[in-house]
């Protein structure tokens, strides 16, 4: 007698269910981890631009609701891959600005360079990301 009984077949495709279901999962991590990045470098495209526009200037951009000031800085409105997240801007000084975003994944925040929320969120609320946000500072 050749071939496979129907519990065999049963087994076996268990096991490949059991196995795709573990792929899936741990490629959940990858989309959170790539659009972490994404974030990320928005921010350092962002920290260029004021840098040139500090020396164009000879100022920091300004903006009056703590959001990035794209027309200014004379570069696209750049999107958060999750709909309804901010880019965040706030500057501390005359010569020291602070971008931040939030971010999906707990190792993006602990690798972020700056982590005093009143530095990276200045009077507008950190409470869409408490946790969980990058934030760079800029100083051209």
């Amino acid at each position: 007698k050749k071939g496979f009984t129907l519990v065999e077949m049963a087994i076996v495709l268990v096991i490949i269910g059991i196995l795709a279901g573990l792929t899936v999962y741990n490629l959940g991590g990858f989309g959170k981890k790539a659009r972490d990045q994404k974030r990320i470098n928005d921010l350092l495209r962002i920290s260029g631009s004021i840098i040139s526009y500090f020396g164009t200037y000879g100022r920091l951009p300004t903006t009056t609701d703590n959001n990035v000031p794209f027309q200014s800085l004379g570069i696209s409105t750049l999107s958060d891959p999750v709909s309804g997240w901010k880019y965040y801007y706030n500057v501390k000084e005359f010569n020291k600005a602070y971008v931040a975003s939030c971010v999906e994944t707990p190792e993006a925040h602990s690798n972020s360079p700056v982590k005093d929320t009143n530095l990276c969120f200045g009077s507008q609320s950190s409470s869409t990301c408490p946790n969980n946000y990058y934030c760079i500072e800029v100083t051209p």
